[in-house]
């Protein structure tokens, strides 16, 4: 039987529970997509047929309807950059909350990751008896700031040592501020403002 710890090897891989989260709102997004008009369907260059297909979706009632919007969502999640797409054309031409809402989300799990490495960190300093100290270069803090460039890693770093010290919740509140500012400026970057 394999040990617990194999099954979360990888910090930075989401959970079952995540990943459920993520099919939801996908799911949700591909509801959404069906209001939008043939024209704006096909600014997504997605697949053969996909239009075709959401549009025949969007005149189904019922169970059958249901079941092609889960279908749509499979599309959708198989290729991320149609999904981005969409959220992205959903945000700006229906005021979507579902890519709002799927950012926050991301950045809630890379702030617990962060807090879960750090705890870690500081049961294995605990065992060993030695000084707890939580860097920047320490777990998955390197993969997070390769992924969010101007994140200042260091504070970052010193919110989640603050946190496994005192367990209040001012420095969860840190981490995910200073998460989503680099979310936000990655943002304007990919947009070219």
């Amino acid at each position: 039987m394999p040990s617990r710890k194999r099954r979360n090897a990888d910090p930075l891989r989401p959970s079952r529970s995540e990943k459920k989260r993520r099919a939801l709102m996908t799911t949700a997004a591909a509801a959404e997509m069906l209001v939008l008009s043939r024209a704006e369907l096909e600014e997504l260059a997605g697949p053969e047929g996909f239009v075709a297909e959401a549009q025949r979706t969007a005149a189904l009632k019922g169970g059958a309807r249901k079941r092609q919007i889960k279908h749509l969502a499979g599309i959708l999640r198989k290729d991320p950059e149609l999904e981005a797409r969409l959220l992205a054309l959903l945000e700006e031409r229906r005021g979507s909350a579902a890519k709002e809402k799927k950012d926050f989300h991301e950045l809630e799990r890379l702030r617990d990751q962060i807090v879960n490495d750090a705890l870690a960190a500081k049961e294995a300093a605990d065992e060993e008896e030695a000084r707890f100290c939580y860097r920047a270069s320490d777990g998955v803090m390197p993969e997070i700031a390769r992924r969010l460039p101007g994140l200042d890693a260091d504070a970052v770093a010193r919110a989640a040592e603050n946190y496994c010290m005192t367990r209040k919740k001012g420095p969860l509140r840190e981490i995910f501020r200073l998460l989503k500012s680099a979310h936000d400026m990655e943002e304007v970057r990919k947009a070219g403002w």
